[in-house]
């Protein structure tokens, strides 16, 4: 199967990619790649280091992890983005992790609340919209 992982840069979205890749899906791995920074806009960092998307993929690679793709995109604000890579690579599902943690960011100021719904919501409904208008029958999972 072809499986879209949105946020899979993330806490859950990377080790599920990892998990879908080991196991024979062809993943392509959406992700705006703002939790990296809103971590340095809170000015906090991770317990273990975390590689670049980039360094992670390559050393998926070097074990001998099937290859997954990835592709920098806002799906809260690229929508004919998202379509168009719908209908070019027609995904069989897509694992949404692609919504930002509502705490503490969020409680940080006013533009950080609004900036946590407009990214949940509108992600969210630009990638149940697209999915429609591309016409295509792709399974959602919503974490």
């Amino acid at each position: 199967m072809k499986v879209f992982v949105l946020g899979g840069d993330g806490f859950c979205g990377w080790p599920c990619a990892v998990n879908l890749a080991d196991q024979g899906h062809d993943v392509v791995i959406v992700d705006n790649l703002s939790r990296r920074k809103i971590d340095i806009d809170l000015e906090v960092d991770s317990l273990t280091p975390i590689a670049s998307i980039g360094e992670r993929l390559k050393a998926w690679e070097e074990i001998g992890g099937k290859p997954m793709r990835f592709v920098h995109m806002d799906i809260a604000h690229e929508y004919q983005r998202l379509v168009d890579l719908l209908l070019a690579e027609k995904p069989d599902s897509v694992v949404h992790f692609a919504e930002q943690r509502a705490a503490p960011y969020s409680m940080k100021s006013s533009a950080t609340k609004r900036y946590t719904v407009d990214n949940n919501v509108n992600g969210t409904h630009n990638l149940l919209a697209a999915i429609v208008e591309s016409g295509l029958d792709v399974h959602v999972v919503h974490l």
